[in-house]
């Protein structure tokens, strides 16, 4: 009967935590996340909330030494996709790659990991594997235009140029008002020696959002 009534405290109590961490009210989460955890240290769900939480208040250190304890306890999807964003925000980009990579393990068709693992791997100056990673995450996600945007700057920065056009072109046509896409399709223009159509997009960009100048 007392173990029943262990596991009900328990779960209203992740639950009352999980409604602080989903409407912003962070530092309540994470309050209400560590009183778990001062019960059973090794509760995986809390120390992955409590990452979460430390995370969006921008403690990223800590949040990633929480999510680092929460995956030794128990390795998932989540926890592991939380625990690459603990990672990358503090710039431990290695850590990161590995861990967004465990999260595709769990969850191989995990666009937006596949996304952040190539984020992660042009921020190492891995442009050519941040290529696969973005060509793996628009087989599963092609209608998001920041995934073409983003595969475009990786094949710009291989000097891979025509392909890049063609990727911020996808963007363009899934998000006409995209700006970003047209200012970094400009940039494209200008290195294949389109002059003259590189700054009719660069002033497309900027009727879109005056502030890219």
């Amino acid at each position: 009967m007392g173990s029943n009534a262990e596991r009900t405290s328990r779960g209203a109590k992740l639950n009352e935590a999980g409604r602080h961490l989903s409407t912003g009210n962070f530092d309540a989460a994470a309050r209400s996340f560590a009183a778990i955890l001062e019960t059973d240290p090794g509760d995986a769900a809390a120390l992955e909330g409590l990452g979460v939480a430390l995370l969006e208040l921008g403690q990223a250190g800590r949040a990633a030494e929480t999510l680092k304890r929460a995956a030794d306890k128990k390795s998932t999807a989540s926890i592991q996709y939380h625990l690459a964003a603990a990672y990358w925000a503090s710039g431990a980009l290695e850590p990161a790659a590995e861990a967004y990579r465990a999260a595709i393990g769990h969850d191989p068709k995990a666009a937006d990991a596949h996304f952040n693992l190539a984020n992660v791997l042009l921020e190492m100056r891995r442009a050519d594997d941040a290529v696969a990673a973005y060509r793996r995450a628009i087989e599963l996600k092609p209608d998001d235009p920041d995934f073409h945007i983003n595969l475009g700057n990786a094949l710009s920065t291989t000097g891979d140029f025509d392909a890049a056009a063609a990727s911020y072109d996808r963007a363009i046509a899934l998000s006409p008002g995209h700006a970003v896409a047209y200012s970094n399709r400009g940039d494209a223009a200008r290195e294949l020696g389109h002059d003259a159509e590189a700054e009719g997009l660069f002033r497309k960009a900027l009727e879109l959002a005056p502030d890219l100048a």
